[in-house]
Order: C-alpha cells, then structure tokens, then sequence
C-alpha cells in the first residue's frame, strides 16, 4: 500500500472509498498532487466503482474539477459517485453540470449522501 499524503483510501468489494484530507482545493500544485495520489490508488486497485468522500472539503476552486475529472476519465471505473458534500461544494458542481440530476443525467458525477448511501448506490453493501 502506497504513503498518499492529500487522500486515505478504503477498499469495499468493487468499490474504493478516497476520502480527500485537504480542505481548499484552489492551489494549482496542491491538486495536481492530489490528482496524481487519486489516479495513483484507482488505477493500482481493481475497482468498479469509485467513490469521492468530501466530507472535509470546504472549497473547490475550478482547478480542483481536474481531479475529479481525472478518475473519470480511468479506464475501468463505471460510477463515480461524490458523497458529503456541502451545500455549497454541491451548488458548483451542479452550476458546471458535472452531477448528474433530473435534467442532466449524463453528467460524469453521481452524488450519495454519505458513504454508506454511496456503497449501496454501488451494491458494495446491502
């Protein structure tokens, strides 16, 4: 298992819970670190399912969307669900329609209230 420094990561059946230590992610160095741990821990851990854990993000500046992007983008990973976010961590993925909703159901992003909620939205649990 690899020392990550800017995420802590469990493994539930085939979904991997990342929760993301930082609280700010607007710093252009900070998120290309936190990026490369994220590709770093779903490209090395077979998984289906990818679940974001925000619960201790505060901020997202636009540059912190590359991250998550970024595993999107993984070959293999079919969801990747966004759980504990905030009102306002919520409001700006949405305003960038990169969660999915009624009207925009193709967006890369699912959101679960928490990870519990996420890992049966996956069928890691029942």
């Amino acid at each position: 298992m690899a020392n990550f420094h800017y995420i802590d990561y469990t493994t539930h059946g085939s979904s991997i819970v990342v929760t993301i230590l930082e609280e700010k992610l607007r710093d252009q160095q900070l998120v290309e670190k936190i990026k490369d741990e994220l590709i770093q821990v779903f490209s090395e851990e077979t998984c289906k399912f990818a679940i974001i854990d925000l619960s201790r993000v505060q901020f997202i500046g636009s540059i912190g969307f590359l991250a998550f992007l970024a595993v999107r983008r993984i070959t293999g990973i079919e969801r990747v669900v966004l759980c504990n976010l905030d009102d306002n961590i919520r409001q700006l993925f949405s305003i960038c329609r990169l969660i999915a909703d009624a009207e925009n159901s193709k967006a890369p992003f699912e959101t679960s209230a928490d990870i519990e909620s996420a890992l049966r939205l996956c069928g890691s649990i029942a």
